[in-house]
């Protein structure tokens, strides 16, 4: 097998080195399990239907979500051989009543009308007054 010769300015000459195949190595995929945000459990139709067998006995918190989306049981193991729920219910949300707007204009109108016919009555009660005039005493 021929070798090439190359120049290396450092020495100022030419020199033979064997030519050696490089080899390709397979690129090789590294592949990392999805994880899931679900943390264990299943869905459930109620509380009852979650069996103890279904909670591990790593003391962590276990979610069973309810099957209409209403609820969600958490179940774990406590340190005393016991499982401890806890449940989780939906919280509707909360409407808040639309007040009527409030129409200023026809409240003046109405303020002024209410005036008005309270200026009528006190004319009529100042003409009435103003009629009588008193009559002029006899002694």
């Amino acid at each position: 097998m021929p070798y090439p010769n190359y120049y290396n300015q450092q020495i100022g000459g030419y020199y033979n080195q064997p030519m050696q195949p490089q080899m390709q190595q397979p690129m090789q995929m590294q592949f990392q399990p999805q994880q899931n945000n679900f943390l264990g459990g299943k869905i459930v139709d109620s509380v009852d239907v979650v069996k103890v067998t279904d909670i591990p006995i790593d003391g962590n918190n276990y979610y069973f979500p309810k099957a209409d989306g209403s609820e969600i049981y958490v179940k774990r193991w406590l340190g005393n051989g016991t499982t401890d729920v806890s449940i989780y219910k939906k919280q509707e949300a909360i409407v808040e009543e639309q007040k009527p707007e409030i129409d200023f204009v026809a409240m003046q109108d109405n303020i002024i009308s209410k005036l008005d016919s309270i200026d009528e009555r006190i004319t009529k009660i100042e003409k009435g007054l103003g009629s009588s005039k008193p009559s002029a005493r006899k002694e």
